[in-house]
């Protein structure tokens, strides 16, 4: 499963690949020495799976996960709403509201938010996508209530205040102009996503488009945080140094009362099935340019070739490339935007190398798609992108964080653990034979959008940085 969101998520489990314990044969003596008493390999355990879901009366979902190792709580709320919910003429609205929700309550003054959390020596932000907004709070665990304070009263009682939204609706324009327009790659992609998804709100920006932030009034984020900002529509994590039983009145004690809202009904988005190939040329100034291919993957596709496209996507970007693609490109990425609340989307990105045309790149793109519908694939190749996802999945729960946001992400598409680990157990069962059917099968050339960045000369144009929240 794949990030962001971000979100690939790119990791397997060896717990069922290599989950037998089997202890180690006597060795004879040798040499005179009597070998030690054998070692039994004990069955891996995701962490995750020592995780306690539950549900107030109020429909907040709670999971809670104890992690023991450091003295260290994470609280993180996940809202389900973000651009893929936004209609026409508010897009870019969640983000905003993000933005409001550091800007004080009726309680807690702007500014006290986090100069709470950094007296405590803590630390939070937050994060807007396509299909969620999440917001996280680090402390020490005996601070935990903190948390727990700041961010019911943040459910429930945001002032919104109308000088406020106009400084900080400022700060979300800026952004816009700094990260998209500025930024030569954000803003194709953006061009892209939009004949990727010609009919429907999976094509809406999340920072918004500049039309409707112009627009955009106090009254708006106030309707967006009414509607959405309710219990039976969020999901409450908290993962680290506590006892569960200990922690669940503290919960309802803070949450519990939090009264439930009417959500409003919202459909799935729709696209009509892609009937031909598509092609956008984007020409921006820029210092290189780039080839991505992408191909929607119908809703509703078997688990089994999800977990082949994971797989797929992992090879393609760090280990099989034809000879031709390995020349032409300068560097190389696949994706596989699983789960999310649209359309699954896979992605074949290149940047050309300095000797190759943007037609060669494409050419050898083109070439490679071919190899994965015939006889392109090689087992060892297969294997490497395997315990890659598997070593990665391990190392990277051992950071609490990660922990947390992984079960947060989960629930909130509607997976549990278990499932979770069932899915990176398919991956580790993989075939040749599945990556090739789910090439010819997916990556067909009449559902495929190429998209083309066409680097112009930067002249005195200077490349724009990213910018992050500085609240």
């Amino acid at each position: 499963m794949s990030n962001s969101h971000r979100i690939a998520l790119a990791c397997c489990c060896a717990s069922l690949a290599l989950a037998c314990a089997v202890p180690s044969q006597a060795a004879e003596t040798v040499g005179g020495l009597k070998p030690s008493t054998p070692v039994v390999e004990h069955q891996l355990v995701h962490p995750l799976l020592a995780t306690q879901i539950t549900h107030l009366d109020n429909g907040l979902t709670i999971v809670l996960h104890e992690d023991h190792r450091a003295p260290v709580v994470e609280l993180q709320v996940w809202y389900r709403i973000g651009a893929i919910d936004e209609p026409a003429g508010l897009t870019g609205i969640s983000h905003a509201l993000e933005h409001m929700m550091f800007r004080g309550t009726t309680k807690v003054p702007t500014g006290e938010y986090h100069g709470r959390v950094a007296r405590l020596g803590g630390q939070n932000n937050a994060f807007t996508t396509r299909d969620y907004t999440y917001y996280y709070l680090t402390l020490p665990s005996s601070d935990l209530e903190t948390a727990l304070d700041l961010e019911s009263d943040r459910m429930q009682h945001l002032t919104l205040a109308e000088p406020l939204f106009n400084t900080e609706i400022e700060v979300v324009k800026e952004e816009r102009r700094l990260n998209t327009e500025n930024n030569a790659f954000r803003a194709f992609s953006e061009n892209v996503q939009g004949v990727v998804y010609p009919d429907s709100s999976m094509r809406n920006p999340v920072i918004g488009h500049m039309d409707d932030l112009n627009k955009m009034k106090v009254a708006d984020l106030r309707q967006w945080y009414g509607q959405w900002y309710a219990p039976n529509n969020a999901t409450l994590v908290l993962a680290g140094d506590f006892d569960a039983a200990r922690v669940m009145p503290l919960v309802k004690t803070y949450f519990g009362s939090i009264p439930r809202h009417e959500l409003p009904a919202r459909a799935k988005p729709v696209e009509p099935v892609q009937q031909a190939g598509k092609r956008v040329v984007v020409k921006k100034p820029s210092l290189s340019s780039l080839v991505s291919f992408r191909w929607r993957i119908p809703d509703g596709t078997p688990p089994k070739d999800l977990a082949a496209l994971d797989v797929l996507a992992e090879m393609l970007s760090n280990d099989y490339q034809d000879r031709r693609l390995a020349l032409a490109s300068d560097s190389l990425y696949a994706g596989f935007d699983y789960p999310t609340r649209g359309e699954p989307l896979f992605m074949l990105n290149a940047v050309p190398s300095q000797d190759a045309s943007l037609s060669e790149l494409e050419s050898a793109m083109q070439k490679q798609v071919t190899l994965l519908r015939g006889a392109g694939l090689y087992g060892e190749m297969l294997e490497r992108a395997q315990q890659r996802l598997l070593a990665r999945n391990y190392f990277s729960y051992d950071e609490l964080s990660n922990r947390a946001q992984e079960l947060g992400m989960l629930t909130l598409y509607g997976f549990t653990p278990e499932e979770y680990v069932n899915h990176l157990s398919l991956m580790q069962q993989v075939t040749l034979k599945d990556l090739e059917r789910v090439a010819t099968t997916y990556l067909k050339d009449d559902n495929r959008v190429v998209g083309i960045l066409e680097a112009q000369p930067l002249d005195k144009a200077v490349a724009a940085k990213e910018i992050t929240h500085d609240r």
